[in-house]
């Protein structure tokens, strides 16, 4: 595989890459960074956590939509990625959901993301209680179900 050695091709007008339930590693993330044209980027089901190496997917601000559900994020890491996902001025879609993030990162990524529009967090456990949305300025469409999402 092309992740695992570290070389991927150059795909210069790749706008979709779809790297679901593959046993993706945080090591192997580096190797995303020179897809500059991505739109659309799917790393769901990997088990990615900790470390995750934000900074190496900063090349990708053409990014739109990008879906890191069914994951072990936890708030602590996303917010540290922060400086990192500020970058991305042109991300409308984030899916967090199925991960083990609380109330807290919704205040994180209204700073980070002004263009966020559409944020997905369904069935995180750490969420408690009911969210408040008081100080919190994102102008979402749609703040995702807090319900299931089937995989």
């Amino acid at each position: 595989m092309y992740l695992a050695s570290g070389k991927l091709p150059t795909l210069k007008k790749l706008k979709i890459l779809k790297l679901d339930d593959t046993e993706l590693e945080n090591h192997n993330i580096q190797s995303l960074g020179p897809l500059t044209s991505l739109h659309n980027l799917s790393l769901a089901q990997n088990q990615l956590s900790e470390w995750f190496p934000f900074n190496e997917l900063d090349t990708l601000q053409d990014l739109q939509i990008l879906d890191l559900s069914w994951n072990k994020f936890n708030t602590a890491e996303i917010i540290k990625g922060s400086k990192t996902i500020s970058k991305w001025k042109k991300l409308v879609t984030l899916d967090l959901s199925r991960n083990q993030l609380d109330n807290s990162i919704f205040q994180s990524l209204s700073a980070a993301l002004p263009s966020l529009q559409n944020l997905i967090s369904g069935q995180n456990d750490n969420f408690q209680g009911s969210l408040s949305t008081e100080g919190i300025t994102m102008k979402f469409r749609k703040l995702g179900d807090i319900g299931s999402k089937d995989k």
